[in-house]
């Protein structure tokens, strides 16, 4: 086992469900933003259900496993450079994200990482219960270790929302440990343990090691025995807060629109424009800071809807205040695969870039987020309502027996959906960069002058760069 602790600098990432009469129809909403250093491009990633042969082997980041006979079709959001995901969903809606979290348990020197966890837990798991169980063995089994960072070296602990149609849980991972606790209603998780003195599932022994450490008291807290004492929980605690009192907050049915909300929310403050000593949910690069959303992901999972139509995924490229939620269908309807494009360099056909060009140059001159906000809300409604329209089509469709149909409206919407965000989000970033000479803040343009330098960005930096 690997005992250093090489964390690095403090990402975030921050993941909120509701369940059952909490929402406006009873069904279950997950909504995560996934954050990462500013050059990870985060593109959406799909796979067929697949058949394996025996004695197959199942690549992850850093170790083989034993594959699965069978593997779920799935819809994840991954950093361009791992195999597995910050958050995804499969076709029976079983939907999870995960977050860093520092533990005083050692690290292997090649295991899991959090990303193998979600993408394995999400082939393999037809049920939030059953996800839970397989995130629960692999830990036990392989243990996690090795760099979740593209440049340079970071490591952590993980923990997941696991969610379906039917319910929620909150995991928490401590090494290859593990304990588990079924979500009443709402729930929100950051990078730290929220887990203390009621669960409803652990690893054997998980209490007994904590105490014979002399970790735990009585009555026995997960999160006070097995937390890094050392980690600076400020960053996390004032994020977990935050979004424990918006979700706390929605007295009235939760919709997806209100969980969209909770990703772009700021607090009391807006874009940065000067060193920030605070992240945010909708999290921005800052002159002191280097991590930005890179991707969000809000599932609404309805138990009472065909296969088809049991899951609409909305995702968003970046940070989803300056970006649109298009909706996807995890039940054989596919993706585009220019979604799936992308990596260390820019790359302007690339979606994620398309978005990162233009939110760089709203980064730099923050006066200009009405103006695209504005204009991005109104097509984001329009996919809105275009998608109640095609789902009760499909719907229709179903009824009669008519799956080809159903799946050939949804694919469209889908197609059309993502060739116009991208458009909207190309059109800006062009109409944008003219304006945002005259209005940018040095600061901001010194902050991301070396990051657009490094993946081939010199354009877009000299155009915003102050006369």
């Amino acid at each position: 086992m690997h005992t250093e602790r090489c964390f690095g600098p403090a990402l975030s990432c921050d993941t909120s469900v509701v369940v059952g009469t909490a929402t406006f129809d009873g069904a279950v909403i997950f909504a995560k933003n996934s954050d990462r250093a500013a050059n990870e491009c985060q593109p959406l990633f799909h796979a067929p259900r697949r058949q394996h042969p025996v004695g197959a082997t199942a690549r992850c980041q850093y170790i083989a496993i034993p594959q699965a006979e069978e593997t779920w079709e799935v819809i994840g959001s991954r950093p361009y450079w791992l195999w597995g995901f910050e958050m995804g969903v499969n076709e029976w809606g079983v939907t999870i994200g995960n977050e860093a979290v520092l533990s005083r348990e050692p690290y292997e020197k090649a295991g899991l990482i959090g990303m193998d966890l979600v993408r394995l837990g999400l082939e393999r798991g037809r049920t939030a219960v059953l996800a839970v169980r397989i995130i629960g063995t692999l830990v036990e089994r392989y243990g996690q270790g090795g760099s979740c960072e593209a440049s340079g070296f970071r490591t952590y602990h993980n923990s997941f929302i696991v969610a379906d149609p039917t319910g929620a849980w909150i995991v928490e991972t401590m090494g290859r440990r593990w304990v588990a606790r079924r979500v009443q209603e709402r729930a929100a998780i950051s990078n730290l343990y929220t887990i203390r003195d009621e669960w409803d599932a652990c690893s054997p022994g998980a209490v007994e090691h904590a105490q014979e450490q002399c970790w735990g008291g009585t009555p026995f807290d997960f999160a006070a025995a097995y937390q890094d004492p050392e980690a600076d929980l400020r960053p996390r605690v004032c994020r977990l807060d935050r979004a424990r009192a918006i979700l706390s907050g929605y007295r009235a049915p939760v919709r997806v629109e209100a969980m969209e909300a909770l990703l772009r929310d700021h607090g009391e403050s807006d874009l940065p424009s000067e060193p920030q000593p605070l992240p945010s949910i909708c999290m921005h690069l800052s002159p002191d800071r280097t991590g930005e959303t890179a991707a969000a992901m809000v599932c609404h999972l309805r138990p009472d809807r065909h296969r088809e139509l049991a899951v609409t995924c909305w995702t968003a490229f970046g940070s989803p205040c300056l970006s649109i939620f298009r909706p996807v269908y995890p039940c054989a309807v596919g993706l585009p695969a220019i979604l799936d494009q992308g990596g260390a360099i820019y790359d302007p056909d690339a979606p994620w870039w398309v978005f990162e060009r233009m939110q760089r140059i709203v980064a730099a001159a923050p006066a200009l987020a009405p103006l695209a906000r504005a204009r991005l809300r109104a097509l984001e409604n329009a996919f809105r309502a275009e998608a109640e329209d095609a789902e009760a089509e499909a719907e229709r469709s179903l009824v009669r027996g008519d799956h080809a149909s159903a799946v050939a409206t949804l694919r469209a919407l889908v197609d059309a959906t993502t060739e116009r965000a991208i458009a909207l989000a190309r059109t800006l970033g062009d109409e944008l960069i003219a304006r945002a000479r005259d209005m940018a803040i040095p600061a901001m343009v010194a902050a991301w002058q070396p990051l657009n330098d490094a993946v081939g960005l010199p354009s877009v930096a000299d155009a915003m760069a102050p006369r």
